[in-house]
């Protein structure tokens, strides 16, 4: 049996909460890609920004703990709310929106890939869950409105 403990200071409905939200259902819907994600990102600590807000994530196991935005990360993320949903639904691609600054990605090769091989994991398992799917659904509500 897998146990799972979840650490979280998120209180706001943002990106980071939607972020937070998400990785509590895979850890219940698909606990094979949270623990996926855990093996393949452990130690990796990476900080979040949007257009919206701001925060972090620490994959330290037997947990995966979100938190408020800290300058302190392996890996930094820049990204449009708006470009999010243009990437889950087919409209850019991965590279078209770095290639555009609509997502910068800044740390080392070996974190990058490490958050890459996580993201992977993440999408594998998110479309195992109809939560997940019905998160993304109140995600692309809250970008819009």
């Amino acid at each position: 049996m897998v146990v799972f403990r979840w650490k979280s200071t998120v209180q706001n409905r943002d990106l980071i909460w939607y972020i937070d939200r998400a990785l509590q259902l895979l850890a219940r819907d698909v606990p094979e890609a949270y623990c996926t994600i855990q093996d393949v990102a452990e130690g990796l600590f990476l900080a979040v920004e949007s257009d919206k807000s701001a925060g972090s994530l620490a994959v330290i196991h037997p947990t995966i703990e979100v938190f408020g935005p800290t300058d302190d990360c392996d890996v930094a993320a820049k990204v449009n709310e708006a470009v999010i949903i243009d990437l889950i639904d087919g409209n850019i691609t991965l590279n078209e929106a770095l290639s555009r600054d609509q997502l910068v990605l800044t740390g080392s090769q070996s974190d990058l890939e490490k958050l890459v091989s996580g993201l992977q994991s993440f999408l594998r398992g998110a479309v195992r869950s109809s939560a997940i799917l019905a998160l993304l659904d109140a995600f692309r509500d809250h970008t819009r409105g």
